[in-house]
């Protein structure tokens, strides 16, 4: 079983794992999947699941997110395009003007910019 986009997910912080079966079993009411920080490899190397999370994860309720990979949070695909748009846009160089200005950097036409210190 996958997540999907329409599920909700509850997400256990701070600690690595539930510390206890309550705090495992009052989610399972309300939350579609459970998720935990930890990394893949201290995953592994310290066998750190239970029985419950290990039966969870084998049904797909249960799994955890390696804090390196970030991009599962990301739509990559709409972040190029949302650029592309931008950078294609006829008001671009006034919206870099703008942008610019707002940091008290002066912009000159020959591309040289110039920071208040």
């Amino acid at each position: 079983m996958s997540i999907k986009d329409t599920d909700h997910v509850a997400l256990y912080y701070p600690y690595l794992m539930p510390t206890n079966s309550l705090w495992l079993k009052q989610p399972l009411f309300y939350w579609d999947h459970i998720q935990s920080i930890l990394p893949d490899n201290a995953k592994e190397r310290y066998q750190v699941l239970t029985p419950d999370l290990q039966f969870l994860e084998a049904e797909g309720i249960f799994s955890t997110i390696d804090p390196g990979y970030i991009t599962y949070l990301l739509d990559l695909d709409a972040i190029v395009d949302d650029v592309r748009k931008v950078l294609k846009s006829s008001s671009f160089p006034l919206l870099k003007k703008g942008i610019f200005a707002s940091l008290g950097i002066s912009y000159e036409a020959s591309y040289s910019h110039y920071t208040p210190i």
